[in-house]
């Protein structure tokens, strides 16, 4: 499209009314899945709520005194996604499975996704289409663009088993460098082990690139109380879904959050 990568949000949507115009989809979601809908949601909180340090709202979600006004960014941001004709038009229905088939078809601008495996699926369906990472935009330019990341491919064992000997040695089996490297390659995720040097494709470029920029938890596991993705995946399914106004959902995450705070 001849544009630069969005660093703010207000960038990104115009990236995707510019896709639009030009016949292509915005954003992709396999709504079918209820995750997918909420992985977006979780994804744009880093920039919205967590990286945007000075204003403390992760601290107020810690002490319980978040105004829960300030969530409305984060569904309004899919439900404008929806309204504007950003998102492809079986979002609701789609299946996780069409991803890569569908990014493979050089048709789609962006996928909100933790899952960079995605991306050497879709290079093995169509080598010739580009493929890239990029960090969650900024909330606008005071502050910089950012990464959300979790444990990446984690191995443990169960601290009842009845196998530790076996279990031992299958983490010793995994941990050698060169079975590292081949779960590296099929994630599409860096090692988290030294001297390990997987070929990780077009986004080893991508991760060279943005090596200082700053990584922030996945929002729902360090941020909400226990039991909250599964709110965000009913909001996210029915915002897309056009069951629920922004302020109904809104509304639940406050209610689920208190509950869940003080079972919790």
């Amino acid at each position: 499209l001849g544009i630069e990568i969005p660093k703010t949000w207000d960038e990104f949507m115009a990236a995707c009314q510019l896709a639009k115009d030009k016949g292509y989809t915005g954003v992709f979601i396999a709504g079918k899945d209820s995750r997918q809908p909420a992985n977006l949601m979780d994804i744009a909180a880093t920039t919205f709520l967590a990286s945007c340090e000075d204003k403390g709202y992760t601290d107020q979600l810690a002490d319980g005194s978040f105004d829960w006004n300030n969530w409305t960014p984060v569904s309004q941001l899919l439900m404008d996604l929806k309204a504007k004709g950003y998102l492809n038009v079986d979002c609701v229905t789609c299946d996780p499975v069409d991803a890569a088939p569908r990014m493979a078809e050089n048709n789609i601008l962006f996928l909100m996704s933790s899952s960079p495996d995605l991306i050497g699926q879709a290079q093995e369906i169509n080598p010739d289409a580009q493929y890239g990472m990029a960090p969650i935009p900024a909330l606008n330019d005071s502050y910089e663009p950012a990464f959300c990341g979790g444990e990446r491919e984690a191995y443990g064992i169960w601290k009842d088993t009845e196998n530790e000997a076996l279990c031992l040695a299958l983490l010793d089996y995994l941990a050698k460098p060169e079975n590292v490297k081949i779960v590296c390659e099929a994630s599409g995720k860096r090692p988290a082990i030294q001297n390990v040097s997987p070929d990780l494709g077009s986004v080893a470029e991508d991760y060279a690139t943005y090596a200082d920029t700053a990584i922030y938890p996945f929002f729902d596991r360090v941020y909400l109380p226990n039991g909250m993705w599964s709110t965000m995946k009913t909001i996210g399914s029915a915002l897309i879904g056009e069951e629920m106004t922004v302020e109904e959902s809104v509304q639940t995450m406050q209610a689920d959050y208190e509950t869940l705070r003080e079972q919790n």
